[in-house]
């Protein structure tokens, strides 16, 4: 995870995002809210995508399609048969 810098974010509240937010100094700590019902689809889906971008994006360029589309599939069949 890169170092936060000072502003405002809209982001899931995470272990590893928790972690950093704990090392700030009290007066640069986060206002928090709940996640809606109505954005939890939009909000949990971005999350997801970013993290599986990030790692598709390590993967060696030649192997990047086949990998990319093996994990795609993966974790599309995962979420089916989860959603069931």
């Amino acid at each position: 995870m890169q170092p936060l810098t000072r502003g405002l974010y809209e982001m899931l509240l995470t272990e590893a995002l928790g972690g950093e937010l704990a090392r700030l100094a009290p007066a640069l700590r986060e206002g928090r809210d709940t996640l809606r019902s109505a954005e939890a689809a939009d909000r949990l889906s971005l999350h997801v995508a970013r993290i599986v971008r990030r790692l598709i994006a390590t993967v060696d360029e030649k192997e990047r399609v086949a990998v990319g589309v093996r994990l795609t599939r993966s974790l599309i069949n995962g979420l089916g048969k989860l959603a069931q």
